[in-house]
């Protein structure tokens, strides 16, 4: 599992970028969006994306348009693959993004897959690190695959994980 969750480690293949600013996160996921020709997953955070948040990961299939009510043909979303939620007893892990005390999202364009790291704060002394892979196959079009791996560092509680 280390090995999927480590980026390539040539610099000039990867793309880094630390912390959380709201202003620049619809950049982001347009920056470290990962695409097969067939499949395209918008680089959001799957697993921080808390109740304020209005606009969920997204994933698009080539060709795959509706109109508008202008008329327009748009893109249409494919179904929500990728968003979960995670709680430590009765409470969100990361209810938003900017309430992690580290996070981290890395582009390995070499393997084409967002690889994504953060860690909990620790309320009532409860932490937690996770990491997150994802990746559209090269090999078969048609398959995206998420992988999270949680680890608990702090706290004994039982943990719930939500997908849509």
């Amino acid at each position: 599992m280390d090995q999927a969750l480590t980026p390539t480690a040539d610099p000039g293949w990867v793309l880094v970028e630390d912390g959380y600013d709201p202003l620049r996160e619809s950049s982001l996921e347009s920056r470290y969006a990962i695409s097969n020709g067939f499949l395209g997953v918008r680089g959001a955070r799957a697993t921080t994306r808390g109740s304020r948040w209005i606009v969920p990961a997204r994933t698009y299939v080539a060709g795959l348009f509706d109109a508008t009510s202008s008329g327009v043909p748009a893109l249409v979303p494919a179904a929500g693959w990728l968003n979960v939620r995670l709680l430590l007893g009765d409470l969100p892990l990361a209810p938003h993004p900017g309430d992690v005390t580290t996070h981290r999202i890395i582009l390995d364009m070499k393997r084409g897959a967002l690889i994504t790291e953060w860690r909990s704060p620790k309320p009532n002394e409860l932490g937690a690190r996770m990491r997150t892979a994802r990746l559209v196959s090269l090999s078969d079009r048609a398959i995206g695959l998420q992988l999270i791996q949680l680890e608990m560092e702090a706290g004994d509680t039982p943990v719930t994980l939500e997908a849509d």
